[in-house]
């Protein structure tokens, strides 16, 4: 059985002006396998002047930090960046708590079966056993997908170009951009 102080389910947002946006996929993309994740999804579209992707991947909930320190060295411009956390441990204790009874209900059911002394008996207590190992498999699915959400961050990262024409973040946001612009005039 999974034991874990507290499941917390991590998303992370991630908007980046880069380079090249074809390049960014290419590098998440490794980041994320070298991090001992997988790329959920990824798209690239539009034209040279407004090209901009995304993708979205998990990595193990421990990499997090990691990966976000190197996705902001791979960008020329951080836009945005955000994360959310959902603590599911409550939810999850209460269905281990509803596991534990669907599991002695059932065990109750078969020790009727076995008792049933009609035919009817025991179509009826069959049909029950049914509808309690449906239950017994939603519970445990449930479960499972906390166990694995938990354990994996999901970052989604939007990507412009850096040249792009439209204004990505408000005049004199970015020190960087800032200190170029001076440097500039």
């Amino acid at each position: 059985s999974f034991s874990a102080d507290r499941l917390i389910i991590q998303n992370v947002s991630m908007h980046l002006a880069v380079h090249s946006i074809a390049e960014a996929i290419d590098t998440i993309s490794s980041l994320a396998t070298e991090m001992g994740g997988f790329v959920v999804s990824s798209y690239l579209k539009g034209n040279d002047s407004e090209e901009y992707g995304f993708v979205s991947f998990r990595v193990p909930v421990q990499q997090t930090d990691i990966v976000r320190s190197r996705l902001r060295d791979t960008a020329v411009r951080i836009e945005e960046e955000s994360s959310q956390s959902t603590d599911v441990t409550e939810e999850y204790v209460d269905i281990q708590g509803r596991l534990s009874n669907l599991e002695r209900t059932e065990e109750q059911y078969l020790l009727l079966f076995d008792k049933a002394k009609s035919v009817e008996d025991m179509l009826r207590i069959q049909r029950e056993l049914s509808s309690v190992r449906s239950q017994i498999e939603q519970t445990t699915g449930r479960m499972q997908y906390l166990e694995r959400t938990s354990a994996m961050s999901l970052i989604s990262v939007d990507l412009r170009l850096a040249t792009s024409t439209e204004p990505l973040v408000p005049a004199g946001w970015s020190f960087q951009e800032t200190v170029k612009e001076a440097l500039r005039s």
